[in-house]
């Protein structure tokens, strides 16, 4: 979030975003809603409204207003006054003449003056109607609603009870008279079910629904999955690398310049990341670099060789050294031959000797590699020891860039000690697999070294990603098994 957004523009800018991300799982909530709606409202018995409105008038009201037309002016006076409380009390008692009025339409006698009125006009029993009222307060005009499967029978009872509730009003309450306003509607169209109004809300409720369970998915789901997540940990997104079929045997065989689409478009995306970390520090840039994950198996020996070869395209000498002295990936990728390596530069080179027998050379045009070598019994020991530390500057005067493959961070010191030592480290964090929390976790635990964090890289991105969580523990090794793990980038 921007200084300039408020934490509302913010929660309006998570929701776009999780739409754009979601946009066919809302869709499809969406169609269910409409379609939910539509079967609901053809299962629906299509029903139809007659509506009438009339107007009654109180007979002591009109004798009042009789007698105000009187020329006597003492009478004329009395007439007024009486008018007038009149007025007043009508309204005090309006809302419970409301109740009355609608309790007589409702009685027993009224229904069965509509039956017989009804079996008149030629209907047969049994009659499915429903009959409501209605009056504003303070009012003396009311409206009788009557609903049916059949329309006629619908406008039919209207008329009927209008006619049953005046001659029953009358008997009952002295009313002077009861006159219709309006003949009764005749129903052309059913009023319910109201396709538009279901089928609206059918799509209302079905983006809300679909919107809930995503929002409760990405919840849920913590997992990696787009730049945003990178931001939310403050780690800068450096790049984001697509998955590509076969990439395992390409590199074995070291044919990276094939016509893939897929394949032009991840080395453009590291071309990407070369140029972000060379301005990251325009005057001094990053020349020694780490790349770590926080979990086995996420790509990062891949990227780190895809990340080489494209720093050599610019004719810049590059070195790869693999740091991963617990569960070493890169001279198997490779297919190398060289029999010595890191530990065995370590242990058995005097300063100064020459490094040809250790280092693999042009593995890409201006790279080379050092692979791990043999396991050594206490790797931490090792790349923490002063030898290391020699060998890393001794070979930062021959290169233009190194490139480290550490060990994964969670659970073991080696890839703190070797961020230590570097100008920067990338994080690997593949799609739908790394952890947020992990990730948060990780830059707690490098403490002040994390400021040394170039960025992330998000690796393995396609349009499903892996929908579990990989358990990992540590023993010796990483314990994610014995024999070489695939990585894609």
């Amino acid at each position: 979030m921007t200084l300039s957004e408020t934490p509302w523009v913010s929660q309006l800018n998570f929701a776009w975003r999780l739409s754009r991300r979601h946009w066919r799982y809302l869709l499809l909530f969406i169609l269910a809603g409409i379609a939910i709606s539509a079967l609901v409202c053809a299962l629906i018995t299509p029903r139809y409204r007659s509506t009438l409105s009339f107007f009654t008038w109180n007979q002591s009201l009109g004798k009042a207003v009789a007698e105000a037309q009187d020329d006597n002016p003492e009478n004329q006076a009395k007439a007024v006054m009486l008018y007038n409380n009149i007025i007043a009390q009508s309204m005090n008692i309006g809302q419970r003449l409301i109740g009355d009025y609608r309790k007589i339409i409702n009685s027993d006698k009224v229904k069965k003056m509509i039956q017989a009125d009804l079996a008149a006009r030629g209907f047969r029993p049994p009659y499915h109607y429903d009959l409501k009222t209605q009056a504003d307060r303070q009012s003396c005009i009311m409206t009788l609603e009557v609903t049916s499967p059949d329309r006629e029978l619908a406008y039919a009872a209207a008329e009927a009870a209008m006619v049953a509730f005046t001659a029953v009003q009358k008997d009952l309450m002295s009313v002077y008279f009861a006159e219709k306003i309006d003949d009764a509607t005749r129903p052309l169209t059913p009023y319910t079910p109201r396709w538009p109004l279901g089928l609206g809300l059918g799509a209302f409720f079905g983006a809300l629904i679909g919107f809930g369970v995503i929002w409760l998915k990405e919840y849920l789901d913590m997992t990696i999955k787009a730049p945003d997540d990178l931001q939310e940990i403050e780690l800068l997104p450096l790049g984001i690398i697509p998955t590509v079929d076969n990439l395992a045997v390409r590199l074995a065989e070291r044919d990276l310049d094939g016509s893939s689409r897929l394949l032009t478009a991840m080395l453009d995306n590291y071309r990407i990341i070369k140029t972000t970390i060379c301005y990251l520090n325009a005057d001094h840039p990053p020349r020694l670099i780490q790349i770590t994950s926080d979990i086995p198996g996420v790509g990062k020996s891949t990227s780190i060789l895809l990340l080489a070869k494209v720093l050599g395209e610019d004719n810049q000498r590059v070195l790869v050294v693999d740091c991963d002295l617990r569960k070493p990936s890169l001279k198997n990728k490779l297919n190398l031959n060289c029999k010595n390596g890191l530990v065995d530069c370590i242990f058995n080179r005097k300063p100064g000797d020459d490094l040809a027998e250790f280092v693999e050379k042009d593995v890409f045009p201006h790279v080379d590699i050092i692979h791990h070598g043999v396991i050594p019994p206490a790797p931490t020991q090792l790349l923490n020891s002063e030898r290391f530390a020699a060998l890393l500057a001794e070979l930062k005067q021959q290169y233009d860039y190194i490139l480290l493959d550490s060990p994964p961070i969670q659970g073991m010191a080696d890839a703190m000690i070797l961020a230590n030592l570097v100008d920067g480290v990338i994080i690997a964090a593949q799609a739908g697999r790394t952890r947020r929390d992990h990730l948060s976790r990780v830059m707690v635990q490098m403490g002040v070294l994390k400021n040394k964090f170039l960025g992330g890289v998000i690796t393995n991105v396609s349009d499903k990603f892996n929908k579990y969580y990989y358990s990992y523990g540590y023993g010796y090794g990483y314990g994610y098994g014995s024999g070489e793990e695939e990585e894609n980038a």
